[in-house]
């Protein structure tokens, strides 16, 4: 008896036709997560926005803007600082202004260090309205957003 040879794919073909197949779809897939993670770092996200206006506009310790510094670019604001334990509770003064060589919006303590809020930005302008205060963020990517701030202007206590 004799077989018959009938066409087909040897088990090398095959092995090399998944293995450019492989190749295809790895490069589709980090070619796209690259692609997101691009566009998230480049994008201000609306929740790192939101995460900012909640840290600023808290009621359980909220802050109070003082005056305008740098031509609008930077805003002195105070609050009263939690209970250290002894009865006593301080008032903290604060300074909320952009670095340019980090392009990060970040609250400046008086005793020195900084408390990042916002990445990715290129111009900031706070803008008196009334007893608020507006503030104008122009990120890298060109997106601007803009926000009246739920604190009011109060004179520090014993300024």
């Amino acid at each position: 008896m004799q077989l018959k040879k009938k066409p087909a794919f040897t088990l090398i073909e095959v092995f090399i036709a998944l293995l450019i197949f492989g190749c295809v779809v790895s490069a589709l897939y980090f070619g796209t997560s690259f692609m997101r993670e691009k566009t998230l770092v480049n994008r201000p996200s609306n929740y790192t926005w939101q995460q900012f206006l909640h840290t600023i506009e808290t009621t359980e310790y909220p802050f109070y803007w003082v005056k305008t510094l740098n031509a609008e670019t930077e805003l002195r604001v105070w609050r009263v600082s939690k209970d250290s334990g002894d009865g006593d509770a301080k008032v903290k003064e604060y300074i909320l202004k952009n670095t340019k060589n980090s392009h990060t919006l970040h609250l400046t303590g008086s005793n020195g260090g900084f408390m990042p809020l916002v990445y990715g930005v290129e111009t900031i302008k706070f803008k008196p309205v009334g007893r608020r205060i507006k503030v104008i963020i122009k990120f890298e990517s060109g997106d601007i957003r803009e926000a009246n701030l739920g604190i009011t202007q109060k004179k520090v206590p014993n300024d």
